[in-house]
C-alpha cells in the first residue's frame, strides 16, 4: 500500500513537472514577445530583439531551469522546516523565502541556456529570463490561490459536515469570492461564444457584458436558492424539483442572455440568440471540466492524508504534513 501510494504521488508529480515546465515554456516566449514589445525592437538580432526560442526548446530551458529551482529551493525548504509547518500558508511564505535564492540561479540559467541556444548578447538574456522570472511567481501565486479556492470549496465536506444538514457553512467573503470567480469564468466563455457566433466586441465589452448579465440571471438563483432553501432542494424526496429547478434557471440564463447581448454586443437577434446558445453550452463543457478536476483534487488529497498518516515512512513529511493538518 505504501509502494503503491509512492509510487503513484511521484507519477504525479513528474506529470505536475513536465505541465508546469510547459506553462513555464510558453511564459518565457511570452517573456520575450514582451521585451520586443517594450523596447520596441522585432524579434531579430539586428533589430536590437530577441528571436524566439519556440515552445519545445523554450519548454528544456525551463524545465532545467525548474529543476535547479526545485533542488535549490526543495534544500532550503527542508532547512527551514525542520520543526514542523504551521499550514498551507505558512508553508507557502517558506516557499517564497526559498525563491529569494532559487529564483536568481534560475535567471543565470535561463539567460546562460538562451545565450547558448540563440545569437543573442547575455544582457538581452538576462532581461528576458528577468521577465520570466516575475512570470514565474505570477504563475506561482495564481496556483496557490486555485489550491485556496479548491481547499475552500470543498473544507465543509473534508470536514465531514453533511450538504443537507442546513446553510452550507461559508464565510461572507468566501461566498463573495466565489461569486467573483463564477463571473470572471464566463468572460473566457462569452469570448468563445462570440468567436463562434461570428460577433467581435470590443474589449471592454468582453469583461462587461458576460459579467453584467452573470450578476442579472445568477443574482435571481441566488435568490430563489435562499428562497427554497438549500436543506430542501438537496432533500432526497425533492430530487425532481432540484432538477426541474436546475433546468429552470440554465433557460433562464439563456433567456436573459439572448435578450441582453442584442442590444449590448450588438448583433441581430439571430446573432444574439446564437451567442447565449454557444455560452450555454460551453458553460457546462467548463462547469464538467471543473468538477473532474475537482475530483482529482479530492482523490489526491485522500491519498495524500493516507501517506500523511504514515508519516514515519512517508518520503512526503514536508509536503503531507501541512496538508494533513488542514484535512485534520
Amino acid at each position: 500500500m505504501i509502494v503503491d501510494t509512492l509510487l503513484f504521488v511521484s507519477a504525479m508529480l513528474l506529470v505536475a513537472f513536465l505541465l508546469w515546465s510547459l506553462l513555464q515554456g510558453a511564459l518565457l516566449r511570452g517573456a520575450g514577445a514582451i521585451f520586443n514589445g517594450v523596447s520596441g525592437s522585432s524579434s531579430s538580432q539586428a533589430g536590437g530583439g530577441v528571436p524566439d526560442l519556440g515552445l519545445w526548446k523554450s519548454t528544456g530551458v525551463a524545465a532545467l531551469a525548474l529543476l535547479v529551482n526545485v533542488l535549490i529551493s526543495g534544500f532550503l525548504y527542508g532547512l527551514l522546516t525542520r520543526d514542523g509547518v504551521g499550514g498551507m500558508g505558512e508553508s507557502f511564505l517558506y516557499w517564497l523565502v526559498t525563491q529569494a535564492v532559487a529564483l536568481p540561479v534560475s535567471v543565470v540559467v535561463v539567460a546562460g541556456l538562451s545565450v547558448a541556444l540563440l545569437p543573442v548578447s547575455f544582457g538581452r538574456a538576462a532581461m528576458v529570463s528577468l521577465i520570466w522570472s516575475g512570470l514565474f511567481l505570477l504563475a506561482a501565486i495564481v496556483f496557490y490561490l486555485l489550491l485556496l479556492l479548491l481547499f475552500a470549496v470543498n473544507a465543509p465536506w473534508m470536514k465531514g459536515a453533511a450538504a443537507s444538514e442546513g446553510p452550507i457553512p461559508y464565510h461572507p467573503l468566501e461566498l463573495v469570492a466565489f461569486a467573483v470567480v463564477i463571473l470572471l469564468l464566463e468572460v473566457p466563455v462569452f469570448y468563445a461564444s462570440t468567436a463562434l457566433a461570428g460577433s467581435e466586441p470590443n474589449l471592454l465589452k468582453t469583461f462587461l457584458v458576460p459579467t453584467v448579465t452573470a450578476a442579472i440571471w445568477g443574482a435571481g438563483a441566488a435568490a430563489a436558492v435562499a428562497y427554497l432553501t438549500p436543506a430542501y432542494l438537496l432533500a432526497a424526496d425533492n430530487r425532481a424539483t432540484l432538477v426541474g429547478f436546475v433546468m429552470l434557471v440554465l433557460l433562464a440564463s439563456l433567456i436573459v442572455q439572448a435578450a441582453l447581448f442584442i442590444p449590448l454586443t450588438p448583433s441581430s437577434v439571430y446573432g444574439g440568440i446564437l451567442t447565449s446558445v454557444f455560452q450555454l453550452l460551453l458553460r457546462l463543457l467548463l462547469y464538467v471540466l471543473l468538477l473532474a478536476v475537482n475530483m482529482v483534487f479530492l482523490g489526491i488529497l485522500q491519498i495524500i492524508k493516507t501517506a500523511a498518516q504514515e508519516r514515519g515512512v512517508s518520503l512526503l513529511a514536508p509536503l503531507t504534513d501541512p496538508l494533513a493538518a488542514l484535512l485534520t
